[in-house]
């Protein structure tokens, strides 16, 4: 068969997925052989070509946003012809606590398509039988792939924050998910408020119906968080944002709070407000 296989981490414009013959999988236990109708590029085929995750299986086969008939391995649940789709989770242990109480996303020992095992940047791929998912005719190829990786980030995240119809919901940020679930959002009846840094992701959400767009209020004073008196604001705002949880917490200040527990649990991406961690433990 063809398939795009990585042979070297390297820059994209270096191209570094070489389309060559190679084998065509030999179908294991457990496992559906699929003919690949499409599979779409995610930024994290990018991370593993470029090397900026580690390599783990030499030679992969990018590719986890996979639509794809069943051609070997059907069962009654899944017969010859059928259409399912593949994701990024390509299986999980089933076993460690968190398979055992419904968070199998966060599985100790996970198979990941298109990095641990081949995944779908070819013209056949394999997959556990338990892990494919069968999929609807009213939804075509190229828009079901990449509802199978963006699409369940985002409606995942809409059930674990419980979102139901007519809620107020923020979102922040506006990438692959958010343009996707702002669908679902809008399909509730919800109020959608946006605040994303990117110019064109911010006139996106606009054009995609958001109630509410801008920068936010953190970002905004980031921006301006030159010097002792800025980033003093900028903590103000945190401490103003976080009343309940330091309550909860037992604090009445962030300066209270070890420095390595507010880096991780704080938005240390947005401009200034990341320098405020180690200024705010030296006096300022």
């Amino acid at each position: 068969m063809l398939a795009a296989l990585l042979d070297r981490p390297r820059p994209i414009s270096e191209r570094p997925l070489q389309i060559r013959e190679t084998p065509a999988p030999k179908l294991g236990p457990n496992q559906v052989l699929l003919k690949v109708r499409a599979c779409g590029v995610c930024r994290t085929d990018l991370h593993i070509s470029e090397g900026e995750l580690p390599v783990l299986k030499p030679g992969v086969i990018p590719g986890h946003q996979i639509v794809g008939d069943v051609v070997d391995g059907a069962s009654a649940e899944f017969p010859i012809g059928t259409r399912v789709g593949v994701s990024w989770i390509g299986g999980t242990d089933g076993v460690c606590r968190y398979c055992r109480t419904g968070q199998e996303n966060l599985c100790d020992s996970p198979t990941f398509t298109g990095y641990t095992v081949n995944g779908g940047y070819a013209e056949y791929a394999l997959a556990r039988r338990d892990f494919v998912f069968p999929l609807p005719a009213s939804l075509d190829d190229v828009h079901a792939a990449p509802l199978l990786c963006a699409g369940i980030i985002g409606f995942r995240s809409l059930r674990v924050a419980g979102v139901e119809n007519g809620d107020r919901v923020g979102l922040f940020g506006f990438g692959a998910s958010a343009h996707l679930v702002i669908a679902v959002l809008r399909a509730w009846n919800c109020k959608v408020y946006v605040s994303t840094r990117g110019e064109s992701h911010r006139a996106l959400a606009s054009e995609l119906g958001a109630d509410w767009v801008g920068l936010g209020r953190l970002y905004c004073y980031g921006l301006a968080a030159n010097g002792a008196a800025g980033i003093e604001r900028v903590v103000e705002l945190l401490e103003e944002e976080m009343k309940e949880v330091m309550g909860l917490l037992g604090v009445t200040s962030l300066k209270q709070l070890d420095k390595s527990y507010i880096s991780q649990a704080m938005p240390t991406n947005l401009p200034g407000v990341h320098s405020a961690f180690p200024l705010m433990h030296e006096g300022y």
